[in-house]
């Protein structure tokens, strides 16, 4: 059965890329998305163009949680603006590759095998 509601906010896999000891590694976590109808994303979207938005202004209005983030003693920090802050400050990657996540979840088009 196609149930017509969805979830106001939804989990998906947040992948980035960082160079490490001479070596480009791959880092993940789970992010929660704010999910936006097509009258929401509409005119989110035309926000960012207006005021040209960058990707570290736009990741903490659609990420509100995440899980599988840690420091270096391997404890799991809590999501919050300023954990988010610091983390994209460290990894200057990161904003970008939540935005873009958060983007093709939402503008994903169905591709057909042949």
């Amino acid at each position: 059965m196609f149930i017509l509601q969805l979830d106001p906010t939804y989990w998906f896999p947040v992948h980035f890329p960082f160079a490490k000891d001479g070596k480009w590694h791959t880092a993940t976590f789970d992010g929660c998305f704010v999910r936006m109808d097509s009258e929401q994303l509409a005119a989110f979207e035309e926000e960012v163009r207006q005021h040209k938005l960058t990707d570290s202004q736009v990741a903490p209005r659609v990420l509100v949680n995440w899980r599988g983030v840690a420091g270096p003693d391997r404890t799991e920090i809590a999501y919050s603006a300023e954990a988010l802050a610091d983390a994209c400050r460290k990894f200057p990657s990161l904003a970008s590759n939540i935005v873009a996540t958060w983007h093709s979840t939402h503008h994903k088009v169905a591709e057909k095998n042949f």
